[in-house]
């Protein structure tokens, strides 16, 4: 096909890498018009709301005619990168936000705010950030070519529905290129390289001559970090220290090692709204990044006897931590309990 020998001539003339120095609660709900009255981060979530009517436009257009209009994706993903500009902690914590009944929308949306913020790290200018944003927002479009009874296969896939699954990165490569629109030859090979693994033994085949884009890798971090956080049909969902051991693993074969690094820094061993327990017995929620080895800024949120109270500032070293809990175990909303908590109370 033209389009993808036209990528692949891009890709082969693309710059050098810019350097990369530099149990939580998952929430299964569903955001709604109550979500977005007045609150400190209501324009953020506007802007998440925008960015998932966008996708679902997308996957309406694509599953109608193989095509979709770009512009909507652009402005969406424009407005959340200047609300996550601005703030950048509730950002993150808003892609806690998770969804089983709409999955590829949330997680693709969610694989946005973590690829935007991993680009902003490594010192990525905004430029080419919203070609990545829009890559990672579309990074599984191709999935529409893909039947879903295979999407949401429970099993081991035979050859055939493997096969089926191996499409969906040229697919969804294709229909980004034929939308056009800004970058969009970025965005199509964060699309076709998602999978490719840092040392090219994933899907697509590529070269082992040259890594695949320092985008597309960037976006392969968000996207395994939040598709392991998420609860499936086929699966659990597992703590972000479970999704951070994983990609450690999967460092330097599966994953660029550097981004790895600074995705670790950037979120933290105990990400923003990780529920934990402590050794008291009690229940505590992260409420920031904190620096490396240093005392978690938490808020304690229930007693040794597993009774709420009112949240209050909580300083908890690392090494008293118990264990994680999971959204389907706890019964806490971290993101709403965090934006509802007095900002005051948050810096003290």
């Amino acid at each position: 096909d033209q389009d993808l020998l036209d990528l692949a001539a891009f890709l082969a003339n693309v710059s050098g890498d810019f350097p990369a120095d530099g149990s939580i609660l998952l929430n299964e709900r569903y955001l709604t018009p109550e979500d977005l009255e007045a609150t400190p981060t209501s324009e953020l979530r506007r802007s998440y709301v925008s960015s998932l009517d966008a996708l679902r436009g997308v996957t309406g257009s694509m599953r109608a005619d193989g095509k979709f209009e770009m512009a909507p994706v652009v402005q969406a993903v424009e407005g959340l990168f200047e609300q996550s500009m601005t703030q950048s902690s509730a950002s993150l914590l808003l892609s806690t936000v998770k969804s089983h009944d709409e999955y590829t929308y949330y997680h693709s949306v969610n694989a946005c705010i973590l690829a935007l913020a991993i680009g902003r790290m490594i010192g990525i200018e905004r430029e080419h950030l919203i070609p990545i944003g829009v890559g990672a927002v579309l990074h599984d479009i191709g999935k529409t070519a893909v039947p879903t009874a295979t999407l949401n296969y429970p099993g081991r896939l035979d050859e055939e529905q493997w096969k089926e699954i191996t499409v969906h990165p040229q697919e969804g490569a294709l229909a980004i290129l034929a939308a056009g629109g800004p970058g969009h030859e970025i965005s199509a090979t964060v699309a076709f390289e998602h999978h490719a693994r840092f040392d090219g033994a994933g899907y697509p085949k590529i070269s082992r001559q040259k890594r695949p884009h320092v985008y597309s890798r960037a976006v392969a971090v968000a996207d395994t970090y939040d598709a392991i956080t998420t609860r499936r049909s086929y699966r659990r969902a597992e703590t972000p220290n479970h999704a951070l051991n994983a990609l450690l693993m999967g460092a330097g074969s599966g994953y660029d090692p550097d981004l790895v690094r600074t995705f670790i820094d950037m979120m933290g061993i105990y990400p923003p709204g990780s529920v934990l327990e402590h050794d008291g017995g009690v229940a505590v929620v992260v409420s920031r990044t904190s620096e490396p080895g240093g005392p978690l800024d938490t808020l304690l949120v229930r007693d040794p006897q597993g009774n709420d109270i009112d949240p209050e500032p909580f300083s908890l070293h690392p090494d008293s931590v118990r264990g994680q809990l999971l959204a389907q175990d706890s019964g806490i909303d971290p993101a709403a309990l965090l934006e509802s908590v007095d900002q005051e109370l948050l810096s003290s």
